[in-house]
């Protein structure tokens, strides 16, 4: 249940940062920043390979 709840927060980081990288790229014409802190979010606590565990 850890894991599926650590999975969901990923996903809402990740879908949260989509929509904020297409609003500002849009509305303000500011490069998406998301690229940029997927590494970050992915080396404090989780890991790729949970993702790739809990979607399988």
């Amino acid at each position: 249940m850890e894991d599926l709840s650590n999975f969901m927060i990923i996903y809402h980081c990740v879908f949260s940062g989509l929509i904020a990288d297409e609003y500002f790229l849009i509305e303000h014409n500011l490069f998406p920043a998301l690229p940029q802190l997927i590494p970050n979010l992915l080396s404090k606590k989780f890991r790729v390979h949970l993702i790739f565990e809990n979607v399988a």
